[in-house]
């Protein structure tokens, strides 16, 4: 079991390592706000061999101020695209929501074994997943149509602003009848294939953001798909980190709203001329 550190400790143990701290001040006050677990996610891109026992010495030069910024760098995009995911999961709930009740009218479907496909991943445990977020919502707009523990009658448009963006995600992309879907992707001037990987992607994505998890050389478990012709307007990146998520929220954004300045936003962050960019376009953990 390793010992709880106090604040000097840390900094004593990150010193010792070979990390410059020139504020002991600030290095204490920032463990305090953001811990020594979760800055450590960042002071490993400055080891010699982080990986090692014996070998998580700094490289030489390296500032507490470095790893500091490098963490602000992923915090400041964070942001940015949590901002960003917000407006498209709104958008995305409510175009979803009105191709469906246009289609299917105002019974559960969604709860309905029979309306997804066989290969859906644990199909019964999903559906289990959709009832009991309908119990925790607690919201008169779904106990208006609930009679008890049965949520049969409660209409896709009042169910999708209720769902997680996850299983949202799952129901557009496992839903047998595919039409909704597709006139949703089609509303973007979104190719349909991997237009549900995309949704996924950026359901998995907006959790990490929300949860302040980290982005800068982070690949995502989930990647986003992104066509040949769209990499040559891009800067060169690895497909497995943040920056092909980041392509399909910018094309989401201009398709919801091409004034909206999100996009530009996002857009002038990986165009900063930053020294940490490069850790998003190409993630190389350590």
């Amino acid at each position: 079991m390793k010992p709880a550190l106090s604040l000097d400790q840390q900094v004593d143990l990150m010193t010792g390592r070979g990390l410059e701290v020139v504020d002991r001040e600030m290095a204490t006050r920032t463990l305090f706000n953001s811990s020594y677990y979760r800055l450590s996610g960042y002071a490993r891109q400055f080891q010699v061999s982080p990986r090692s026992a014996t070998g998580q010495t700094f490289e030489p030069g390296t500032t507490f101020e470095t790893v500091v910024a490098a963490h602000d760098h992923d915090e400041q995009l964070s942001a940015l695209l949590l901002d960003a995911l917000c407006v498209i999961e709104r958008s995305l709930r409510a175009r979803f929501a009105y191709h469906l009740a246009h289609q299917h009218g105002n019974q559960a479907f969604y709860l309905d074994p029979a309306s997804y496909l066989a290969v859906t991943p644990h199909l019964s445990s999903f559906l289990d997943k959709l009832e009991g977020e309908l119990s925790r919502a607690r919201r008169p707009t779904v106990a208006r149509y609930a009679v008890a523990d049965d949520y049969s009658a409660v209409p896709v448009w009042v169910a999708l602003e209720v769902f997680s963006f996850g299983s949202m995600s799952k129901i557009l992309e496992y839903l047998v009848d595919d039409r909704a879907a597709r006139a949703v992707a089609a509303s973007y001037s979104v190719p349909w294939g991997g237009f549900t990987s995309t949704v996924h992607s950026l359901a998995v994505l907006r959790n990490t953001c929300a949860h302040h998890g980290q982005l800068w050389h982070r690949r995502l478990d989930v990647q986003t798909p992104v066509q040949r012709k769209t990499r040559r307007h891009e800067p060169a990146f690895d497909s497995q980190g943040p920056y092909a998520a980041v392509i399909a929220i910018k094309r989401f954004l201009l398709a919801i709203d091409p004034a909206d300045q999100r996009a530009a936003r996002v857009r002038d962050f990986f165009e900063s001329g930053s020294p940490f960019v490069s850790g998003f376009l190409s993630p190389a953990p350590r």
